[in-house]
């Protein structure tokens, strides 16, 4: 259980992180993780510096995120130890990422996400504007190659605030995020609106069986 308080410190604490291995306004990073407080964390934190998370699918494999790496061009890439290979490969063939930062074990080479959060203190949101890119997410290439779609920083109050009306979430709720948050409706339903309206949100990691729901 995070409370609201730790979840703002940790991610001001991974933002100085990201800061000090050149994430910044405008630059990418690429995201490969399961639903975890961890892939909470490095989407708030990077958007918190103003720099662009790019949510890929972890069931992608190396030839898929090649292509999306060479399109968006990003600095950095965070993934986790059971499922890097295709991270781990498309680094040691092509050096695609200036740092790749891995939760869990990190091979030598690789930054842990836990040192991430080494140094403490407030670190104040970047200056932002509502039609400013805020993050990238794929599409699932159903008609061809797949696209990194931007959107911006208002996409989460135009369209969190809509669904706050329609859902009716509050302070007392507790939502349960099923899909992977590398979808855009897991990432709003399951995490950023819930946010938004002060509730609680719970993350099932894995595929969602039905039993495991």
């Amino acid at each position: 259980t995070v409370t609201y308080e730790q979840l703002r410190s940790r991610v001001e604490a991974c933002a100085r992180g990201f800061l000090k291995l050149g994430l910044g306004p405008g630059t990418t990073y690429l995201i490969r993780l399961q639903n975890s407080i961890e892939f909470c964390i490095a989407f708030l934190a990077g958007v918190r510096i103003g720099a662009i998370p790019i949510l890929t699918n972890t069931l992608l494999g190396s030839r898929e995120l090649e292509h999306i790496v060479a399109a968006a061009e990003p600095r950095l890439a965070i993934t986790q130890a059971e499922i890097a290979e295709p991270v781990r490969a498309l680094q040691k063939d092509t050096a695609r990422f200036e740092r790749v930062v891995v939760v869990g074990d990190a091979d030598s080479g690789e930054v842990a996400f836990e040192c991430l959060a080494a140094s403490g203190g407030t670190l104040l949101p970047a200056d932002t504007k509502a039609d400013d890119a805020a993050f990238m997410i794929c599409t699932s290439g159903s008609t061809g190659l797949l696209k990194a779609v931007t959107h911006a920083h208002r996409w989460v109050i135009a369209v969190g605030d809509l669904s706050r009306l329609r859902v009716g979430s509050d302070p007392d709720d507790i939502i349960l995020a099923t899909g992977e948050l590398s979808f855009l409706g897991a990432l709003g339903h399951g995490f950023l609106f819930p946010l938004r309206a002060g509730a609680s949100g719970v993350m099932l990691p894995g595929r969602p069986q039905p039993d495991r729901v």
